[in-house]
């Protein structure tokens, strides 16, 4: 089987390179992986006029002629329609490739997404899951910015989602959902945490109760349940944790201590990073659509592409279209 995946390559704060580099490292490592990288088609040539032939011949580069930046609102993806989100999202809608993938602007993407390949029956909201490494296992948050304000069904339905996905994609067995609170009470929190809580403890879901910002990364559940505003400041926050220790240490006196510190966090902390999963999936809607970090490196960029292989190989659409009894 051939995996078929499109590639927002302007996409991201470093532009094409990144990503055309996380092309090849990707082609590298699978060879049952064929690449669709959309963007300005000389620059895209430019970048892989060096790649060995067999790599080349697994490559077809898609024209763009606008691009969507960071800055532009989502809305753009209406007036832009030949820009290289929107270009690589149909390539999906119109069966050519089996995932997109971008590091660029997210709202774009997931308007792209939602316009183009529309919602699940029964979604009400689609949501951005983003796995998060701790020390025991990955945990799968969501939602992780797609949906500031929801209701207890979104609540729901995002523990729904985020349970297939862990079960398919992190291969957890039966994961365990917790609903992030201020508390674990069952009556803690706002009224619509409240009523998710009551909603989910009458699921068949394995939820396990509220839980609290200092449960995330003992792995005390396997997904999280949030709404996007409180989601994505979680997230973010998680993200500055690794270059805040490193800083620590950089910014110690003791030469020695610096030294042997420093190689001792870079190797504990390897894979508490975005990097190692690569991008988070747009959960609910009628395709696989992954965003990347803005940051994302060629490592980054390539474990994105494998992570996209692995929801084509796992079937994920057609497994949450069976798990929503569609």
């Amino acid at each position: 089987m051939e995996y078929k995946i499109a590639i927002d390559a302007a996409g991201g704060d470093f532009g094409y390179s990144p990503n055309i580099e996380g092309a090849r490292l990707a082609l590298l490592e699978k060879n049952d992986i064929r690449l669709f990288l959309v963007g300005d088609k000389t620059e895209i040539e430019s970048g892989i006029s060096k790649f060995e032939n067999n790599l080349k011949e697994r490559i077809e580069v898609i024209h763009s002629s606008e691009f969507i930046s960071m800055d532009d609102s989502p809305t753009s993806v209406s007036s832009k329609k030949d820009s290289s989100i929107v270009k690589g999202v149909e390539l999906v809608k119109n069966g050519i490739a089996d995932c997109f993938l971008s590091a660029g602007n997210s709202g774009a993407c997931m308007a792209a997404s939602l316009l183009t390949l529309g919602r699940l029956s029964k979604v009400r909201r689609p949501a951005i899951a983003a796995i998060i490494p701790t020390l025991e296992k990955p945990v799968l948050l969501l939602d992780a910015g797609a949906n500031s304000e929801v209701k207890p069904e979104d609540l729901i339905q995002f523990a729904l989602l985020g349970s297939i996905y862990s079960g398919e994609i992190l291969d957890v067995p039966n994961p365990s959902i917790g609903l992030l609170n201020m508390g674990t009470e069952a009556k803690k929190g706002t009224k619509t945490i409240v009523e998710a809580y009551n909603l989910l403890k009458g699921s068949n879901l394995n939820f396990v109760g509220n839980v609290e910002g200092n449960d995330i990364l003992t792995g005390k559940c396997d997904v999280i349940v949030a709404d996007g505003f409180t989601g994505n400041i979680v997230l973010k926050t998680l993200e500055s944790f690794t270059p805040f220790l490193k800083d620590v240490v950089k910014n110690s006196k003791g030469i020695v201590h610096k030294y042997f510190t420093y190689k001792l966090l870079k190797k504990e902390l390897a894979n508490f990073t975005y990097e190692t999963y690569g991008a988070a999936p747009l959960l609910g809607i009628n395709g696989v659509s992954l965003i990347a970090h803005g940051r994302s490196t060629p490592v980054a960029i390539k474990n994105a592409i494998l992570t996209g292989r692995k929801n084509i190989e796992k079937d994920i659409l057609n497994k949450m279209l069976k798990s929503l009894n569609l």
